[in-house]
């Protein structure tokens, strides 16, 4: 973090799968940040993937509830097996951005609580990933993994900060990293890990955020510039809820900025019942 505003703003990457909770929570981020001038076609680029058979649908709702952004819309191959492989795509993005540039990936589920505070320093050679951390990996059942070199922390990837330089070397080995990993790790967790299995093959660092950055249930605060709110957690379980509350009152209906900056508030409004 420092304390003055980038001359520019990194890029900012959103995967969704295009269902109408995920899509309210990219635009409650984007519209947060773009209302206080944080974000401006002038000074960023705002990237979401999504499924081939969704980008038209995910394209009108971000374009009429985020307009006046620059906007780029890439497609994923999706795994039947797998809901969470469609990540890999952010592979393109990476692929699509100057070197020297920096990304900034973020699940659609967090919400900006510290917005003033929404400047990250250079990331240098490392990449930044969430400040959540198991230190064992998970495997699956009956495995033992003692032979393998698993990577030694369970690294969360709800946030993913770097240059594309190296996210780029460590996208390159990330499909066999997860294809290697296939029989090993469970799938809610596979394709995190192999994030962090190909940035070992990459030798690139990744570095969890501090919690300042980037709060959740697992670390606690309030004091931080992002929150966090997915997860297994009770708290995690109530603000997915609210999350999908809100998609029922937008459903069937054009969603505008006046909304989503609403449903912000409200899902602010819900975390701090829970936590404050």
């Amino acid at each position: 973090m420092r304390d003055s505003v980038p001359s520019k703003a990194p890029a900012l990457v959103f995967v969704t799968e295009g269902h109408l909770d995920q899509l309210i929570g990219i635009g409650c981020i984007l519209n947060v940040l773009k209302s206080l001038g944080l974000i401006h076609p002038s000074n960023h680029r705002t990237w979401i993937v999504a499924p081939a058979l969704t980008v038209a649908g995910v394209r009108e709702f971000i374009i009429g509830g985020c307009g006046g952004l620059d906007l780029r819309f890439v497609d994923c191959e999706t795994r039947a097996d797998d809901k969470y492989y469609l990540q890999l795509g952010l592979r393109k993005v990476f692929e699509e951005t100057d070197a020297g540039e920096t990304l900034l990936s973020l699940d659609y589920d967090h919400l900006i609580l510290n917005p003033r505070a929404f400047r990250f320093s250079s990331p240098g050679r490392e990449i930044i990933v969430s400040s959540e951390v198991q230190e064992t990996v998970a495997a699956e059942a009956g495995v033992d993994v003692g032979e393998y070199d698993l990577p030694r922390r369970h690294l969360n990837a709800s946030l993913i900060w770097g240059r594309a330089l190296e996210l780029r070397r460590v996208g390159a080995l990330w499909p066999r990293s997860y294809e290697d990993l296939r029989p090993l790790v469970p799938q809610r967790n596979r394709v995190e890990v192999a994030l962090s299995l190909a940035a070992e093959r990459a030798n690139v660092s990744l570095s969890p955020c501090p919690p300042a950055v980037q709060g959740n249930f697992a670390v606690p605060t309030l004091d931080c510039c992002l929150f966090h709110y997915g997860g297994e957690t009770h708290g995690s379980k109530a603000m997915k809820s609210k999350l999908a509350e809100l998609a029922d009152d937008h459903r069937g209906r054009a969603v505008r900025p006046d909304d989503l900056l609403m449903s912000h508030e409200l899902l602010v409004g819900e975390l701090n019942s829970l936590l404050g």
